[in-house]
C-alpha cells in the first residue's frame, strides 16, 4: 500500500496494515475500501511526522494512530440558509468540510510549492492528514 522506491528506506506500511486489521477484526469497525485507504493516508501522515520528530518504529503506537484517524470530530456541514454543526469520524470528512480560510491558505502553499492549484483529492487527503482540531464530545 505505501511501498517505498528505495529498497532500504523506511515505511509504515507493516504498522498501519496491522492496526487496520486489529480494527477490523477485534474492534468491529466495518470499512469500505476507500474508507481504509482514508484511514490508512492519515496513519501514514502521523507515523511520518512521529518518525520526522526521532520515533523509532517500535515507539509508534500504530494501535493510538488508527484510534485517532477513527475518532468524532467536530463537523460544520455548509448549508444554503446555514450551517449546521454535528461530528463524524475524521475518515469520512469531506471536501466540504474544509473550513474556507485553511482552504485559501492551503491552496496558496500548494501552488507555490507545485505551480498549480491542488486537485479536490489532493486537498481532502492534505486536510485528513494535518486535521488538528478539537474531537467531537
Amino acid at each position: 500500500m505505501f511501498l517505498s522506491k528505495k529498497a532500504n528506506a523506511w515505511s509504515p506500511a507493516t504498522g498501519i496494515n496491522s492496526a487496520l486489521s486489529y480494527g477490523q477484526n477485534v474492534r468491529g469497525l466495518k470499512l469500505e475500501d476507500q474508507e481504509k485507504t482514508a484511514v490508512a493516508q492519515i496513519m501514514d501522515a502521523e507515523a511520518r511526522a512521529l518518525r520526522a520528530k526521532g520515533m523509532t518504529d517500535d515507539q509508534i503506537d500504530y494501535d493510538g494512530l488508527f484510534l485517532r484517524a477513527t475518532r468524532n470530530v467536530a463537523t460544520v456541514d455548509k448549508g444554503v440558509i446555514w450551517n449546521s454543526d454535528g461530528s463524524k469520524p475524521l475518515y469520512q470528512m469531506t471536501e466540504g468540510s474544509i473550513p474556507d480560510a485553511w482552504r485559501k491558505q492551503a491552496e496558496a502553499s500548494f501552488k507555490r510549492e507545485m505551480g498549480r492549484k491542488p486537485s479536490d483529492d489532493e486537498l481532502l487527503t492534505l486536510f485528513r492528514s494535518t486535521y488538528r482540531f478539537r474531537d467531537a464530545n
